[in-house]
């Protein structure tokens, strides 16, 4: 008698967020570093948005703004968006968003800048 149980494997898991991404406080003219931990990300992409405007900033392993935005992949898991040299008008809120369909999956994580 089989087991149909243990012969079931869900290859279907969609992507999810490690942790959180959390607020963060840099010093102006060096370098902020927000990372985005994601799980079962399979061929889905990730992508690094300012909220407040919706400008994309990174797609994947590709800066698409500017060339004080870089993303690089950290350890297995974490998308890491890098500005640099952070500047005042930097601070706020930025969107990790992994393309999920019929809906996107995003997390917010924001940068307070010290300094004058």
């Amino acid at each position: 008698m089989a087991n149909s149980q243990s012969t079931t494997k869900k290859f279907s898991e969609e992507p999810a967020f490690e942790r959180p991404i959390g607020n963060h406080t840099f010093f102006l003219g060096r370098e902020a570093v927000l990372g985005c931990a994601v799980t079962n990300l399979g061929k889905h992409k990730v992508g690094w948005l300012r909220a407040e405007d919706q400008t994309v900033l990174t797609m994947h392993e590709r800066a698409v703004l500017g060339s004080r935005y870089a993303v690089s992949l950290d350890a297995p898991r974490t998308w890491q968006l890098r500005i640099r040299p952070l500047r005042a008008e930097d601070r706020g809120c930025y969107m990790c968003q992994i393309n999920t369909q019929p809906t996107m999956t995003w997390q917010l994580g924001c940068i307070d800048v010290y300094g004058k």
